[in-house]
């Protein structure tokens, strides 16, 4: 399934979400790397937070634990938002310089957009698609 038709399926369940999601497909389409993956995280960590009627100060990590638990997303799913969540901390939790990604035995440093490109393609897909399952699921 392609991202429109994801984003679109999204929109028909919740038209905020659905507004959200789009934006974050367009600053893809523009090559807006940093934006939409920085965006991307924080949708995702906001519908998992409102799916498991989360604690504002629920670390992320409990929180993809408890969706799992209670079969809101499957344990394939889960391991996507952990990998999701490392590179989400790396992003939102760093000083941007000096720190890298190792992914297949390469370095990415986190302040080259490129860097942002490789994640936000690798993560886009299962994000948006765990996104439309719990916002039509629960």
């Amino acid at each position: 399934m392609k991202m429109l038709d994801i984003t679109n399926d999204i929109s028909a369940s919740d038209r905020s979400v659905g507004w959200m999601s789009l934006q974050i497909y367009k600053c893809a389409e523009e090559q807006k790397w940093y934006v939409a993956l920085a965006s991307l995280f924080m949708l995702t960590e906001q519908i998992l937070r409102w799916a498991s009627n989360a604690d504002i100060k629920e670390t992320l990590i409990h929180i993809i634990n408890r969706v799992s638990d209670e079969d809101l997303i499957t344990k394939k799913e889960a391991r996507a938002l952990h990998i999701m969540r490392e590179y989400r901390n790396g992003y939102l939790h760093s000083d941007f310089h000096g720190f890298a990604f190792q992914i297949d035995g390469m370095l990415y440093p986190v302040n080259d957009e490129e860097t942002a490109k490789i994640l936000f393609s690798a993560l886009e897909v299962p994000c948006f698609r765990i996104i439309r399952k719990l916002i039509i699921s629960v």
